[in-house]
């Protein structure tokens, strides 16, 4: 008989009980939205990879370090009760199999860009931020890359629905939590048998994370985007990165040669791509998206780019900005 999986379908109960949080496609779930009322603020997450099922990452990666709740709909919707919270389930699998590990970031980025743009309707009346954990910060540059093709299209049409215009001038920033903007060191390719295509961004000083990095500069540079980033400090705390191998691993793998303890996101790799930058203590890899301070760092970034909002739409000029003129932040108030 054949194998089958299923992976998120609208059919079917996440692994994990998750409250009021709705599935709006298979890859995006609604956190929390205000109870009346347009939202003001639009957070979409992105978590990182898996070595195993990630059918729960969405939930799982955001949870509190004391497993008491998740950040996602306590604190943040706490911070700002205006907000619509997004949360995105993608196949982050580093191992292949017949169920997952077989998207590559190309596929990954086009199938995603649609599912929050076109289906989840993100980006068009109030502003945007992006927040990645790991991988989930080389997925959102790939997002946003597919935006502005999707735009460029918009533009040589001159079509009247211009969702992915309105959606990269809604956008103000992306927030990061120890992404391997240029990649990582740990040689993670050798450890892992039947490797699926999403390693090659892995792969320190990588081909395909250099075009990426590349791209998205410019873009941010073009749209004026801010961009933040936290990193784990402390290197007695690095990941234990054996627990998350266990399942994927080659058989053949020298584990004694293998050190317990590593830190899968370099320093350097982790401050590329970011105007500011914060260290935190007493957390590895992993667990710098559940720690409380990663999210006071968030809060702060939120509350930044809300209060440039304002000065923004309170400016005497901003009635007369033009809403797709790319080289200003325009049209914030704007239905679309």
């Amino acid at each position: 008989m054949a194998a089958s999986c299923s992976r998120n379908s609208s059919s079917d109960s996440p692994s994990i009980p998750h409250g009021g949080w709705k599935q709006l496609s298979d890859s995006v779930y609604e956190v929390s939205r205000p109870s009346e009322g347009y939202f003001d603020l639009e957070v979409v997450f992105l978590h990182g990879f898996s070595s195993k099922d990630d059918s729960d990452a969405y939930y799982r990666t955001w949870m509190k370090a004391d497993g008491s709740g998740n950040w996602l709909d306590s604190w943040l919707p706490e911070s700002f009760p205006g907000a619509r919270i997004l949360s995105v389930s993608y196949d982050s699998s580093l191992k292949t199999s017949f169920c997952s590990g077989r998207m590559d970031m190309y596929l990954l980025g086009e199938s995603l860009v649609q599912s929050l743009v076109d289906l989840a309707g993100v980006g068009r009346r109030c502003p945007v931020v992006l927040v990645g954990h790991c991988l989930g910060g080389m997925v959102l540059k790939k997002i946003v890359h597919f935006a502005e093709s999707s735009a460029n299209e918009e533009r040589s049409s001159k079509s009247v629905s211009r969702p992915y215009q309105t959606f990269l001038k809604h956008l103000r920033g992306a927030f990061f939590l120890s992404t391997p903007h240029l990649g990582s060191d740990v040689h993670i390719q050798g450890m892992v048998h039947e490797g699926g295509p999403l390693l090659e961004n892995l792969k320190l000083l990588g081909t395909e994370s250099a075009r990426m990095n590349a791209e998205f500069l410019k873009l941010r540079i073009r749209y004026k985007w801010r961009t933040f980033g936290v990193f784990p400090v402390n290197q007695t705390a690095t990941t234990k990165l054996l627990p998350y191998l266990a399942d994927t691993a080659d058989a053949h793998v020298d584990w004694e040669s293998v050190p317990q303890h590593i830190s899968i996101v370099e320093e350097a790799s982790g401050r590329a791509d970011t105007d500011g930058f914060s260290v935190i203590s007493g957390v590895d890899h992993f667990t710098i998206a559940r720690s409380s301070a990663s999210f006071a760092h968030l809060i702060s970034f939120l509350r930044k780019i809300k209060e440039e909002e304002i000065q923004i739409i309170e400016s005497p000029n901003f009635l007369k900005l033009d809403f797709y003129d790319t080289h200003s932040r325009t049209g914030d108030v704007v239905l679309v």
